[in-house]
């Protein structure tokens, strides 16, 4: 059995924190023998310590480490929210510790020694089973929830000039609507949201692999997600089951299409193909089921056994080239950097 110390509180994270219990997480892999816990004082009895870095302080380090340990860089918000990361400003100390702090990687993005999808593995789109009931809740357009208002991707910019070709229903802590904001942080009840055809799925950064909550919550919704360009969409989603604007070369031509769906029913139902009755649901590409999962391939990883590696500069690899910032002209969108694929 091997022992895999939580060193911070892992907030938020699913299938790592207090509101979603690990006790049983391994006893789902095809490599059950390991077990996550909290208490620091197994740490010299562990193969492996998660470092959750969006909690991460360089006065609460491990005193000491068995070098055959793996400690485990963990990450999932994205590369570009460094504001929500205050501590990444240390991470270079971390690297003159004993030439690498880290020997692994546990992140969202594809090229980590651990693949992590903090969201597409636990959201599973029902199939829908009356095309008819589903449209007649459909009253309203386009919906954005927002909760912060300035952003490195500066979707709030795209959004603006995208209003001025049809109608944005904003809703969320940026919204300005005060007591009459149904969604004060972004929490709307499902009705709501599947009163829409279209949600936008923005992320607050674009870079690399990363991809929003509010996307997944979307297809589950039975809503339309616009994305922003960011993550590789085609490799995580179902064939024709999103919208990209990168696919569009102004906005005003996005808004066209949105219009045109929103006023052709047997265009929009393409959107769903995936999921009608009688379809194949949906499985990502080659994550047919839980054993596939972040944790999963982290029990083996520490049981090949295989000597601990070096990440020399971690801050070089987390930051380096991996986010691109948009300009929004008034009638084209533009690429700063090209796309990141």
């Amino acid at each position: 059995m091997k022992t895999i110390v939580l060193w911070n509180k892992f907030r938020d994270v699913v299938g790592a924190s207090n509101d979603h219990p690990i006790a049983t997480l391994f006893s789902r892999c095809s490599v059950p023998h390991c077990r996550a816990i909290f208490d620091r004082s197994k740490l010299s009895t562990s193969s492996a310590v998660l470092f959750h870095m969006a909690e991460f302080r360089l006065n609460d380090l491990p005193l000491s480490r068995d070098p055959s340990q793996h400690f485990v860089f963990t990450h999932f918000e994205s590369v570009g929210n460094r504001y929500l990361v205050p501590s990444h400003r240390h991470w270079p100390q971390l690297d003159a510790l004993s030439g690498g702090f880290f020997n692994l990687t546990m992140t969202y993005r594809t090229d980590s020694d651990v693949y992590f999808d903090a969201y597409a593995m636990y959201y599973r789109p029902h199939l829908i089973s009356n095309w008819t009931a589903l449209m007649a809740q459909k009253e309203n357009g386009v919906l954005w929830l927002v909760s912060h208002c300035r952003t490195q991707s500066h979707r709030e910019d795209y959004v603006g000039k995208l209003s001025k070709y049809l109608k944005v229903d904003k809703f969320g802590k940026c919204s300005g609507k005060g007591v009459k904001n149904p969604c004060v942080y972004g929490q709307c009840s499902d009705q709501f949201r599947r009163s829409y055809k279209f949600q936008l799925a923005f992320e607050n950064s674009v870079c690399r692999d990363y991809t929003t909550e509010k996307l997944y919550r979307t297809l589950n919704d039975d809503v339309v997600p616009v994305v922003l360009g960011g993550g590789n969409y085609s490799a995580l989603l179902p064939p024709n089951s999103y919208i990209n604007i990168e696919d569009f070369r102004s906005v005003k031509h996005l808004a066209d299409h949105l219009i045109f769906l929103m006023n052709n029913e047997e265009e929009y139902k393409k959107y769903f193909t995936w999921k009608l009755e009688g379809r194949n649901m949906w499985q990502l590409p080659d994550v047919p089921d839980f054993d596939h999962s972040g944790w999963c391939q982290l029990c083996r990883r520490i049981h090949e056994d295989q000597p601990p590696k070096t990440i020399r500069d971690v801050s070089d690899w987390w930051f380096r080239d991996q986010c691109r910032k948009i300009v929004v002209a008034e009638q084209i969108f533009e690429q700063k950097h090209p796309k990141l694929r």
